[in-house]
């Protein structure tokens, strides 16, 4: 759907084309996108001059002679065009406005979402659709901005609040997906629970990016293009809309993609944390830290416990995790049986990076997707074992991290009772690929030196 940059750069392309043309006649092809009775429209259209084309969020205002405006909204796929009177008439035309220059205004829209309006100056923003349009970003003030602040602050997603035009007039998915991202706020988060700095980071952050996509043109996504040859540049500056999958570019993890009200939402797990599923406790730490010790004192405290080691394993047998592997990994790292050869799997991954790195970047959403999953079902009463939690950026889903660690003598001693044939390279490739970053999450550092029974004390102390 074109936004507001979308819109005023369909204006910018309209203005020149239109302005000082007088309509001789009408042609309606799709009765139903009028919004009122056919014979009052056409008959207060024709021989009227368009005088002027200005925008109210995403509708675009046409003002003509005799006080008129006709009031437009493109919705999902409408577009117009402009050509010679002889031309024909593109598919899916719904309206076409004849001009004295023999010349057309062309409207068309695959979707027939679009609608079309007749008014007049007084009643403009004091009748249906524009009475209930809040301002946009660039309008607000001091003198509204805290009418603003108070409707932000309902019980509603704030990314369903962001796009409601009663609120802020403008906004559609692409550019509130591009706010939240660049204000680090998850779109689920509730706009109750926000504070007034909130939502003015939301409202400056709306108005420097809508402004510079207006600079830029809007932008072009899939089959919206404001004329044909006529393209929108702010889709190379897009960081988080439609990136589905994709690396952020501040902290390195993949975007994810939900349904917000049948809408795709994009952001980014880490950085725009959704609070809601800070609620399992995370255990983590290098090789021989006491992780699994960790783990089955939490279990025999009563809480639900998960050791992502043994979840990949569950994961590997999957089919549809076998297909991918397949693919992107090639064959030599299956048994005679069709099986994942874990043997060959860590050859490969051992002499190979790229393929090392390919191989977290297709396990890594897997794991999320099923720790999510339990966390969603067990909340405050899961404890997940997760090795790689800082590499693989999940530290969103925990209230709270334990990070064992200890001398790296002691480190030494344990490998060794593990028959590790090169310890110390085992431990430097540790703390090297995974190192312990967060500004949001509690991360308790536990040093593990001594004897079991000191573990379960200091951990029953920080729980």
């Amino acid at each position: 759907m074109p936004e507001l940059p979308e819109v005023t750069t369909v204006i910018g392309v309209l203005k020149p084309l239109v302005i000082g043309k007088t309509i001789n006649k009408i042609d309606i092809f799709y009765p139903r996108m009028i919004q009122n009775d056919i014979p009052y429209f056409k008959e207060n259209l024709v021989n009227q001059t368009f005088i002027d084309i200005t925008r109210k969020g995403k509708f675009i205002l046409f003002h003509l002679t005799n006080n008129l405006v006709l009031i437009s909204h493109l919705r999902m796929e409408g577009k117009y065009e402009f050509t010679d009177d002889n031309e024909k008439n593109p598919q899916f035309t719904h309206v076409v406005f004849h001009l004295n220059s023999n010349e057309k205004l062309i409207y068309f829209d695959t979707r027939k979402f679009g609608i079309m309006k007749l008014t007049t100056e007084e009643k403009l923003f004091n009748e249906p659709p524009l009475s209930n349009v809040g301002p946009e970003p660039m309008e607000i003030d001091q003198s509204n901005i805290f009418e603003v602040y108070k409707k932000l602050a309902k019980n509603k997603p704030i990314k369903s609040l962001i796009t409601d035009q009663s609120i802020m007039a403008g906004i559609g998915n692409i550019y509130a997906d591009e706010i939240l991202y660049e204000c680090k706020i998850n779109p689920l988060t509730p706009g109750s629970s926000l504070k007034n700095s909130d939502y003015n980071n939301i409202i400056n952050s709306a108005k420097e990016i809508l402004t510079q996509a207006i600079e830029l043109g809007g932008s072009t996504i899939k089959s919206y293009h404001p004329k044909e040859g006529v393209d929108g540049k702010f889709q190379i500056m897009l960081k988080a809309y439609g990136k589905e999958g994709e690396i952020c570019e501040r902290c390195g993890t993949k975007f994810h993609k939900i349904f917000l009200n049948g809408r795709g939402t994009t952001f980014c797990p880490n950085c725009q944390i959704d609070y809601s599923l800070k609620k399992a406790i995370g255990i983590t730490g290098p090789i021989g830290s006491g992780k699994s010790s960790v783990l089955d004192y939490f279990n025999k405290l009563g809480y639900k416990t998960i050791s992502c080691d043994e979840l990949v394993l569950l994961i590997y047998y999957q089919e549809t995790t076998k297909k991918l592997l397949k693919k992107y990994l090639g064959t030599t790292i299956f048994d005679e049986n069709g099986e994942i050869s874990h043997k060959k799997l860590r050859n490969l991954i051992s002499n190979d990076e790229n393929a090392h790195k390919k191989l977290e970047e297709l396990i890594f959403p897997l794991v999320a997707e099923e720790l999510l999953n339990n966390i969603r079902q067990y909340g405050e009463n899961l404890v997940i074992e997760v090795p790689l939690l800082f590499k693989a950026h999940y530290e969103y889903m925990f209230k709270k991290i334990f990070y064992l660690t200890a001398e790296k003598s002691v480190f030494l001693e344990r490998l060794k009772e593990r028959n590790y044939s090169n310890p110390e390279e085992a431990i430097e490739l540790y703390f090297k690929n995974n190192p312990v970053k967060s500004d949001l999450i509690e991360v308790i550092e536990i040093k593990n030196n001594g004897t079991l029974e000191e573990l379960h004390k200091e951990i029953k102390r920080n729980i």
